[in-house]
């Protein structure tokens, strides 16, 4: 790694970057992997797998021999649970309309995204 000289506090305590510069060195360190590193880290973590689950033998943590090779059982046996809760959670309206759509199963949540700008 460069040598890089940092600016110092009057009581010479090393300033923290300005935002410009992490946002660069993120920015270098991101273009300098290669784009198939890039697309098996995003599969390894499912962020960019099918969600009719065909594609999870590449989680990480459902990997055979691994230290979580019983994550696939137990995401498995959660999301059973969950979806069966979800289909017991409220009657149904014989004069709803909307009846063969799918629950907002994300009603109650509350979306309060803050940016700060200096």
């Amino acid at each position: 790694m460069a040598e890089t000289e940092y600016e110092v506090t009057p009581a010479g305590q090393i300033k923290a970057p300005s935002r410009h510069s992490c946002i660069e060195r993120i920015l270098s360190a991101w273009e300098s992997l290669p784009n198939d590193v890039i697309k098996k880290s995003f599969e390894a973590c499912a962020v960019s797998l099918p969600i009719n689950r065909s594609g999870d033998d590449k989680i990480h943590s459902f990997i055979a021999d691994s230290p979580l090779s019983n994550g696939r059982q137990e995401f498995t046996e959660r999301a059973a649970a969950f979806f069966t809760a979800l289909q017991h959670a409220a009657p149904v309206d014989e004069n709803d309309p909307f009846t063969d759509l799918e629950p907002d199963i994300c009603k109650e949540e509350v979306n309060e995204f803050v940016v700060y700008d200096d």
